[in-house]
């Protein structure tokens, strides 16, 4: 059974199997809404 995700960036709610839409941050490696993850694998947090 799918378990919901909330980012831990922006709070939005995603299905943790939904793989197109859940991404791992190449440098803290938390997982992240893919809105949030830039196009090197870097999530909002660790970018600025």
């Amino acid at each position: 059974m799918a378990e919901d995700f909330a980012c831990v960036a922006c709070g939005e709610v995603a299905d943790k199997d939904d793989v197109l839409a859940v991404r791992e941050c190449k440098i803290c490696r938390r997982i992240h809404c893919d809105s949030c993850i830039n196009e090197e694998g870097l999530c909002v947090e660790c970018t600025d």
